[in-house]
């Protein structure tokens, strides 16, 4: 009976030790998850601060960032290459036009998996021979009027920047309302009396 006794401790103290382990391991990953998105997170903040006072441009580095994430550690051989997500590998900043991605490098599915759920259809991850490549599109920020993205203006309302207008017109040409626009030399002109007149 005793020696019934005894199997049956050992066997529970391994059974507490194995969950217990496993209870551990899967917190480390949720941490080392949740440390990742937040480096995205502040990454894609960097990306709209930089934005916006830059006439809806994006970035050509992470060193462009610097005034807006002071303590963002820029890898020194590439510059495309910063931060440090909840592995410590280093987010890849990728500029394809307009289309701006940021990826990492995991050891874990589980970890990509998490990591990508919180970014819904933008998040995405594959496997690649050392692990998985996590990428997260970074949406264009919307609810900015193209007025607002354009014409920035100072406390006094002066202009900081060129006006560039893209349509011309004629004159004689009808237009509904008051406005401006250029003809094809250039030229300042008015819609007046539901036509484009020189101004």
């Amino acid at each position: 009976m005793q020696t019934f006794g005894g199997i049956l401790l050992v066997g529970v103290l391994f059974t507490v030790v194995a969950l217990g382990t496993h209870y551990w391991r899967t917190m480390e990953e949720l941490d080392a998850s949740r440390r990742t998105v937040e480096g995205y997170l502040t990454l894609i903040e960097g990306l709209y601060a930089y934005r916006a006072e830059n006439v809806s441009r994006w970035p050509a580095s992470f060193t462009d960032l610097t005034p807006y994430l002071p303590l963002l550690q820029i890898d020194s051989v590439d510059p495309m290459q910063a931060g440090s997500n909840g592995e410590g590998g280093r987010y890849t900043l990728a500029i394809l036009g307009g289309n701006v991605a940021l990826t990492t490098h995991v050891r874990t599915e589980s970890h990509a998996r998490s990591v990508t759920r919180e970014f819904g259809a933008r998040g995405s991850y594959a496997a690649v021979t050392d692990g998985f490549r996590i990428t997260v599109a970074v949406p264009t920020p919307g609810g900015i009027t193209l007025m607002r993205q354009t014409l920035l203006t100072d406390g006094t309302n002066k202009m900081q920047r060129p006006l560039w207008i893209a349509t011309t017109v004629a004159t004689g040409d009808s237009c509904t309302g008051a406005g401006f626009a250029v003809d094809t030399t250039g030229n300042l002109m008015r819609c007046h009396g539901g036509v484009w007149q020189a101004y």
